[in-house]
């Protein structure tokens, strides 16, 4: 089982309360390169997430399909992309049924929620609960 990578660490102004999120992708039936951090994805960490995880860990040339969040967008992702000879096929917008990651998330989200009430180390709970899935 592959153990979520390093935590990149992103400030958000304005919260009140930290937000911890998990960035994956979904192959074969199981979660590939989860990392978590602090705040809310944008380019720049999933980029970052992209080029030193995710890409390194897959086939080259792989097709990837992406759903249409706005951060997948951005002119320097499609470069990482190329630079790895992946193509890249986006979802039609509003289509989570044909998102197969999304079903993972409902999963790990469903797993968090009944542990993390008695969980000492809220973000171990988060972790084992990511770890299940890879």
């Amino acid at each position: 089982m592959e153990e979520p990578r390093e935590r990149i660490y992103q400030n958000v102004s304005g919260s009140r309360r930290g937000r911890t999120s998990i960035l994956a992708a979904y192959d074969s039936d199981k979660l590939v390169a989860p990392i978590l951090f602090e705040g809310s994805c944008n380019s720049d960490v999933f980029n970052e997430w992209l080029e030193k995880y995710f890409l390194p860990a897959i086939k080259e040339g792989s097709v990837l399909i992406f759903d249409n969040a706005s951060f997948h967008k951005s002119a320097e992702t499609l470069e990482i992309i190329e630079s790895f000879n992946c193509e890249l096929i986006f979802l039609p917008t509003y289509s989570p049924d044909l998102n197969p990651i999304e079903h993972k998330w409902s999963q790990t989200k469903t797993i968090v929620r009944k542990e993390l009430p008695n969980a000492e180390n809220k973000v171990d709970s988060i972790c084992n609960a990511v770890l299940m899935l890879c």
